[in-house]
């Protein structure tokens, strides 16, 4: 079987060839509408916005392009909870990366490596990819956050986070921390002595 095709007066008429004979048209169209070329894997293209690759966008950041053909900036969808996605032109949800030790992500389609926030004053997170602050875990009693701060500093020692500094009570009943915080607490107060 073979599809033929005749021009008449402006007309092209398509038909089924079977065989010799021409067998019933299946159709008539004034001109040939060209087919648009399907934008590749990562990428999208708003529906009437041309027909070749050229008019093809990157996928935004936050989402990825699972397929070809994508006519919607959101692509094939945002990258979920608990994860981010920092480049243009992702194509799998594989491309989306765990929000880090210390923060959590509690949206999808989050762009940056600080997801949505730290984890909160007194908690902590040795765990990739939290999607709430609920999740982070709290400090023991009479301890806190790293070096004074929410969340943790995933540079430093302790594979990858801190742990909790302790706090100790003075006889004025303020807390003061231990280790580098206590030091430098304890030298401006030996200055008002």
């Amino acid at each position: 079987m073979q599809l033929g095709a005749i021009s008449t007066g402006g007309l092209l008429q398509l038909y089924v060839v079977h065989g010799p004979q021409a067998v019933s048209p299946t159709a008539m169209y004034r001109g040939v509408q060209p087919r648009p070329v399907p934008c590749p894997l990562g990428m999208y293209r708003q529906p009437g916005n041309g027909l070749s690759l050229t008019e093809c966008q990157l996928c935004p950041r936050g989402v990825y392009g699972k397929l070809p053909g994508l006519e919607s900036s959101a692509c094939s969808g945002p990258c979920p909870k608990g994860t981010y996605q920092d480049r243009l032109g992702a194509t799998s949800i594989d491309d989306c990366t765990p929000c880090p030790k210390g923060t959590y992500g509690a949206t999808a389609g989050l762009t940056t490596r600080a997801c949505t926030a730290p984890c909160p004053y007194g908690t902590y997170s040795m765990t990739e990819g939290l999607t709430a602050a609920s999740s982070c875990t709290p400090c023991e009693p009479d301890y806190r956050g790293p070096n004074g701060h929410r969340g943790n500093n995933v540079n430093s020692a302790n594979a990858g986070g801190y742990v909790c500094d302790r706090y100790y009570t003075d006889v004025n009943r303020k807390k003061i921390a231990t280790g580098k915080d206590a030091a430098r607490k304890k030298q401006r107060l030996a200055q008002y002595e």
